[in-house]
């Protein structure tokens, strides 16, 4: 689980308004205090301060955010505390300062009241936006509920690592998965457990890579899988579906990889060497082919095939298009599900670089364009069964007239510079 996704229960469950602090609670400083329009205030004058003295900021607050910073300890330490709200008022976060960094508790809550994650936050940006919660050193235990308020996980750490055992839980408190770590790495076996306890999966890790053997269960009586892995590298595999028929199997670092979803097969995936590299295929919820395409260092490469779905036998084609190094390079054609072409455009490096053409599903020409870089250099449209233009596009510079496949006009749409005005936006073809 990464940083950024971190989650824990929070201790305080907020309700009503105006509470007041204990008579203990230290003497804010300095008050900012960001409200619902985004306006900013900044309060350092002791007369207004004495105001907010005995607000408790953990009740529902009229504000976005608030910065509440504490005179010094007498060792000289800056306190601080950054609460955010919900619309609704609600508290959102809180977190913990010392001397400018996050350091302390961490606590969220969702917007009806319920603590969602309590955690203990050691270094990082003292604010609670995204980028800065993506800096977080966690340590200690954090612990995470749903908006029920019950517990669907627990996961420990130590000083920025994972460490020990994660735990996840079903709503009704039964284990669903556990997760082994040493110092940030899986170490032992990682278990996913059904609802009633029987083991669903039970992999075996060492220093975070798959070694030795693991296996898996469509319920306690029918294997889903066994397989056997070398320092991360699948030598011997064999998978089965629910009625126990095999579906495929790896020998010698060589075979296919069956992986399902929700009791069915979802995809085929070619391994060589131990690896995955070659053809993967996948399936539609009715069996029917969905997609074929290859990988190679685990980047796509090669043609890739989108089919529609309903024919288990012979299925129609959909989009066809050509990958390199990750990016899509050359022809992309398209095929209405008469089987009759659709479109063909031209890429390089992910942009859209050469000629495109779309045709009605009469057969007639929609559209000629002429692409440089993904900028629209030359464009004719057409009106089914006319041969002259309704709009062009020159120097990149006119109007691309769409139409549905059926003829129904859809938009006009302005170009400069090759491409579509402030406001105006291109319709995907």
């Amino acid at each position: 689980m990464t940083k950024k996704i971190l989650c824990a229960i929070a201790l305080i469950i907020c309700s009503g308004c105006g509470s007041s602090f204990r008579s203990d609670s230290p003497a804010i400083v300095s008050l900012q205090l960001i409200d619902r329009n985004g306006f900013a205030e900044t309060i350092s004058n002791q007369d207004r301060l004495s105001t907010y003295q005995n607000i408790d900021f953990l009740q529902p607050q009229p504000y976005q955010k608030v910065l509440r910073v504490y005179k010094r300890t007498d060792l000289g330490k800056s306190s601080s505390i950054v609460t955010s709200y919900h619309d609704n008022g609600q508290l959102w976060h809180h977190l913990e300062v010392v001397d400018g960094r996050a350091h302390g508790l961490y606590q969220e809550y969702y917007s009806n009241g319920q603590l969602k994650i309590d955690a203990f936050v050691i270094e990082g940006v003292a604010d609670i936006h995204n980028l800065a919660q993506a800096s977080w050193i966690f340590d200690k235990k954090s612990t995470v509920r749903n908006e029920q308020g019950r517990i669907i996980a627990e996961i420990f750490y130590d000083k920025g690592l994972l460490h020990t055992p994660s735990i996840y839980y079903y709503p009704e408190g039964n284990i669903k998965k556990i997760i082994p770590y040493q110092q940030g790495l899986i170490e032992g076996y990682l278990e996913e457990f059904d609802f009633n306890g029987n083991i669903l999966q039970k992999l075996a890790y060492h220093k975070g890579e798959k070694e030795g053997f693991s296996v898996g269960y469509w319920d306690k009586e029918q294997l889903q899988f066994s397989e056997i892995y070398q320092k991360n590298h699948l030598i011997e595999a064999t998978y089965f579906d629910p009625s126990g028929g095999k579906i495929a199997e790896i020998y010698n670092g060589f075979g296919q990889k069956a992986e399902f979803i929700e009791g069915r097969l979802y995809q085929l995936i070619t391994f060589t060497k131990g690896l995955a590299e070659g053809e993967i295929k996948i399936f539609n919820p009715d069996r029917s082919l969905h997609a074929i395409y290859s990988i190679k260092d685990q980047k796509k490469h090669g043609e890739e095939k989108i089919y529609y779905s309903g024919s288990l036998e012979n299925p129609q084609i959909k989009l066809c298009l050509y990958w390199d190094d990750d990016m899509i390079q050359g022809m992309v054609k398209t095929w209405y599900p008469s089987g009759k072409p659709e479109s063909q455009r031209e890429f390089n490096q992910n942009k859209r670089h050469g000629t495109s053409v779309a045709w009605y599903e009469s057969g007639d020409i929609m559209l000629i364009e002429e692409y440089d870089r993904d900028l629209l250099i030359t464009g004719s449209y057409f009106k089914p069964k006319d041969d002259t233009p309704v709009s062009q596009i020159e120097q990149g510079k006119g109007t691309a007239t769409l139409y549905t496949s059926n003829g129904l006009f859809l938009k006009k749409i302005s170009y400069k510079k090759g491409k579509p005005k402030i406001d105006e936006e291109p319709l995907l073809r």
